[in-house]
């Protein structure tokens, strides 16, 4: 019976890094990754064994029909068993931190087909401790178009045991593990590194790739500004690419993270502290203490403070779309406007582009006049 290995992630521990890392590595004779079409096997895991498959955030998204969506269901279990069938290695990883959304009768039924093609498998993932894993997921939201308030902050509670005791269920508690995601608990302090030296794998080149980097809370709250108080976003197959695209441009206003005062995330801690204490039991050791940021730059403590923006953001983003910030009236729904201003532009360059400028005007007119 072959080996493998199911990183189940969890949200914002490194996964993304780990999945475009080892997807390019040559892992060594014993070793493979699965190749799904795409590093991130979440969607492709998803599809092939979501009973509803509208529950598929992509799907739902692209607003697909249930025919189609039964045709894409086929062709990803297809491609799944394939993947399993065409190994040629003993050792196998499949990484999908959307497996999570899966029920324990989906997994049981994922498990089946692993087993018919002779592999035994291994649950494992990363854990983090719940005040981070909270600001971290709060914005992941943002990302992936949920644009929950502040007063919502717990729905980005990580839910340990909700989420995970169905691997157990599933696989044996004997074939699950969970580890510490912090920088006082990986290997070289590398979530990549630390992922390789617990499997014993030693890949022949390795090159980190990196991705999901943080951004910083002048940047978020524009967008939470634009997603609060802007149009709500079309949706349609291209929603996701074009909010990744509005991101990556607010990526580029520079400063400290946002973080949350105890006040925001004391109340969610206390409410969720037979959670927190399964976790440590899972974990070699415990989640450390909560290191409260009150008082440092980026700590938010109500909604107020996600709409206090500073004169340098907002004279970059006056510039980004031709507008003086002397424009600005205070109102945040200006904000948002503004907001949705530059997000159309990066979405539309071509109506950008083919809008005449001045100098372009007068050459105009001066090849016309030569005409004469």
């Amino acid at each position: 019976m072959r080996r493998l290995i199911l990183h189940f992630g969890t949200h914002k521990t490194g996964s993304t890094s780990i999945q475009k890392t080892l997807a390019r590595a040559n892992l060594g004779p014993d070793w493979e990754y699965a190749n799904l079409g795409a590093p991130n096997h979440s969607r492709v895991i998803q599809s092939a064994f979501m009973k509803g498959i509208c529950r598929v955030r992509a799907y739902e998204l692209d607003n697909v029909s249930e025919q189609d969506s039964l045709l894409r269901k086929a062709k990803h279990r297809t491609l799944f068993e394939s993947s399993l069938k065409d190994c040629k290695k003993e050792n196998l990883i499949l990484s999908a931190e959307g497996i999570c959304c899966l029920t324990q009768d989906e997994l049981f039924d994922l498990n089946a087909t692993c087993l018919a093609q002779g592999f035994q498998t291994e649950a494992v993932g990363y854990l983090r401790e719940p005040k981070s894993s909270i600001e971290s997921r709060f914005y992941q939201k943002y990302r992936s178009l949920h644009f929950p308030k502040l007063t919502e902050l717990h729905s980005a509670y990580p839910s340990y045991s909700d989420s995970l005791t169905k691997f157990e269920e599933v696989f044996g508690e004997e074939n699950v593990s969970y580890w510490r995601y912090g920088s006082d608990t990986l290997f070289d302090k590398c979530v990549v590194k630390d992922f390789l030296f617990r499997l014993g794998i030693n890949p022949h080149k390795l090159t980190i790739e990196r991705a999901n980097e943080s951004t910083s809370l002048r940047a978020f709250r524009f967008l939470y500004a634009y997603r609060q108080l802007g149009p709500a976003p079309t949706p349609g197959a291209l929603a996701l690419q074009y909010n990744r695209r509005l991101i990556k441009e607010l990526s580029h206003l520079k400063g400290p993270k946002s973080s949350y005062s105890k006040e925001l995330i004391d109340p969610i801690l206390k409410s969720n502290q037979d959670d927190i204490q399964w976790a440590n039991s899972k974990l070699d050791s415990p989640f450390p203490t909560p290191g409260f940021t009150d008082g440092l730059p980026g700590c938010v403590k109500n909604e107020s403070d996600l709409f206090d923006f500073d004169p340098e953001a907002i004279c970059w983003l006056a510039r980004s779309i031709n507008k003086s910030h002397t424009d600005y009236s205070g109102d945040p729904n200006q904000i948002a406007a503004w907001v949705h201003d530059l997000h159309q532009r990066l979405v539309c360059p071509e109506a950008k582009s083919r809008r005449p400028t001045v100098i372009g005007r007068i050459k105009s007119l001066f090849s016309k006049a030569a005409m004469f």
